[in-house]
């Protein structure tokens, strides 16, 4: 397998960055250049398309770094600063989809400390009020219903393979990550994390990300290799933050719910007639009929229920970023600014009699 340079490899994610950009705003990069110019503390705006400078033409042809302080304000005021920094606050999701800042540990060459892995984990689970389903009661869900403990582990991992954003597949590096740091390798495998990443690229076609080109193919074969380098050499990584701590970790991530309801479930299962016959039983005793317990199915119901609809809406996340399905920006009074137009004084209700574009609308903003 060829192996792209770094060079090859920024380019490329600073180019997909451009291109989520447009997907999330339903425009071509030209609207781009229009109205994510503006700092926060101005009202949004839509430049001239005459004086609009091409700052994103220059991320989604070339693959020039946005995150760097060397763009000029459009009329030559202020401070130079960061087009990455100044597009994620009009769209906070792209944040995320520069990958070499989000996925940086990973792409360097070698697996990060344990402890990065780690906060990667406790920040994926405190974004969506969840916690990893105790190894205990994924025992005790496989010794009384086989079925059930097949469905909810099969099903999670498909969730969190398909959901194919940034922070899905950041969460199954690090999850693999920690795994091989425990030298747990009969469970969750490299296989489920490049699972996780060729889905990832496999989606930016599915999702109509603009001229993809060989982007998709520079990053597959970065993430593979990330992924390679953590099964052989995620082992030695050390912890440079203590205050990380341990990591409950399960067999499979699975996730539920942060609430006392699933702890009162996790508790009922485990002290339930079925599991206590699973755990005393002689090696050669029949296996008892789970449906005679009807608080264990109780139980074996929540969690299943909380744990589907939780990894559904992860699944479902990538639809919910996007700008143009939550129509979130912040537009409030749009303005058309011409040169030297300092006051914004001229309101889109005038020019757009005038025949000049509303808005990131199909009607009005085509795709490059």
């Amino acid at each position: 397998m060829s192996r792209s340079s770094a060079s090859d490899l920024d380019r490329a994610l600073a180019q997909l960055w451009a291109r989520y950009l447009c997907a999330s705003l339903d425009c071509d990069v030209h609207w781009l250049n229009r109205t994510l110019l503006f700092p926060l503390s101005e009202p949004h705006g839509v430049l001239e398309a005459r004086i609009a400078p091409p700052f994103f033409q220059e991320v989604y042809t070339s693959g020039k770094n946005p995150n760097g302080r060397y763009w000029k304000e459009f009329d030559d005021r202020g401070d130079r600063f960061s087009l990455y920094e100044r597009a994620c606050q009009r769209v906070p999701a792209a944040k995320e989809w520069l990958l070499t800042e989000s996925l940086k540990p990973y792409l360097n060459g070698g697996p990060p400390s344990i402890s990065i892995s780690r906060r990667y984990l406790s920040e994926f689970l405190e974004k969506r009020n969840a916690i990893f389903l105790p190894g205990s009661a994924l025992a005790d869900l496989r010794d009384v219903s086989g079925d059930g403990y097949h469905f909810l582990v099969s099903n999670c991992l498909k969730c969190l393979t398909s959901a194919a954003t940034p922070e899905t597949l950041r969460f199954l590096l690090a999850y693999h990550h920690e795994s091989v740091w425990r030298k747990d390798f009969e469970n969750f495998s490299s296989h489920h994390a490049e699972k996780g990443a060729e889905q990832f690229c496999e989606s930016l076609h599915v999702r109509n990300l603009d001229n993809l080109g060989a982007i998709a193919t520079v990053l597959k074969d970065r993430l593979l290799k990330a992924i390679e380098m953590i099964s052989e050499y995620g082992y030695r990584s050390q912890s440079l933050n203590s205050a990380i701590g341990d990591v409950d970790l399960p067999p499979f991530p699975v996730l539920v719910d942060r609430s006392q309801t699933i702890t009162d479930a996790c508790e009922s299962l485990h002290d339930s007639e079925a599991v206590r016959y699973q755990r005393f039983r002689p090696p050669n005793a029949s296996i008892k009929h789970l449906a005679a317990d009807e608080g264990c199915c109780r139980a074996i119901r929540v969690i299943i229920f909380s744990s589907m609809r939780k990894h559904c809406h992860i699944r479902n996340e990538y639809k919910s970023h996007l700008q143009c399905s939550q129509r979130n920006i912040s537009r409030g009074p749009e303005k058309i600014v011409a040169r030297g137009s300092h006051e914004r004084c001229r309101a889109l209700s005038a020019a757009s009699k005038a025949g000049v574009d509303k808005g990131p609308n199909p009607k009005y903003a085509t795709r490059g």
